[in-house]
């Protein structure tokens, strides 16, 4: 069951201030409003703007094991201490006998784009710490393009992905399928991708916060 919350809200576009109700925690149900992006899509009751509200919620699904803790995007620079309370949650949760299910799966996201694309990867089966060091080699060669990049989809043609600038790009199954073939080294390579709750490309250039 969802935690139900209300939160104050300011319209960016009129400044009206408003009310807003916000989920702390949620699971399978909402899974869909995650993926057609309505989750905590509001509107501003005085000039109708229409406005994505981020705010702090934890991701639940005993049956994949997913535990994805979303904090704003804004919170990203402060990563370490996020991914510290994240993992002593979840240990003091597993203390509890609370969590029935498969062994949790922990990430840490900040902002909804991010939620959404754990799920989509985590669905295909795919390694996210993979999919992070695809982005990587995107980066490297089109710095541009990877800025902000997210994996929309996963369909019989590759990853599809998507960012500011950038409409559409596929990325190759191929492209995964080299990685994923040197993942114990890739993995000694970069050991906080793969071992922290916190796994996205930007751990890869910058120190901790």
């Amino acid at each position: 069951m969802a935690l139900i919350a209300t939160e104050d809200v300011r319209c960016a576009t009129c400044a009206h201030a408003f009310t807003v109700t916000v989920r702390r925690s949620i699971g399978p149900t909402e899974r869909p409003a995650v993926l057609a992006d309505r989750l905590h899509h509001v509107a501003c009751p005085a000039c109708g703007q229409a406005l994505r509200h981020e705010t702090p919620l934890t991701y639940l699904d005993p049956h994949t094991g997913d535990v994805v803790w979303v904090r704003p995007p804004e919170d990203e620079a402060g990563w370490s201490a996020w991914a510290h309370h994240a993992s002593a949650g979840l240990a003091a949760v597993q203390r509890a006998g609370a969590w029935q299910g498969p062994p949790a799966r922990l990430r840490l996201v900040f902002g909804l784009d991010a939620l959404r694309e754990k799920l989509v990867v985590h669905a295909a089966g795919l390694d996210d710490a993979l999919v992070e060091l695809v982005k990587r080699g995107i980066a490297l060669r089109r710095p541009r393009v990877a800025d902000g990049l997210r994996v929309r989809a996963v369909t019989s043609t590759g990853l599809q992905c998507v960012g500011p600038g950038t409409p559409g790009l596929v990325v190759p199954h191929a492209q995964y399928a080299r990685l994923a073939a040197q993942r114990d080294a890739l993995a000694a390579a970069w050991p906080a991708l793969f071992a922290g709750p916190w796994v996205d490309a930007a751990l890869l250039t910058r120190s901790r916060g």
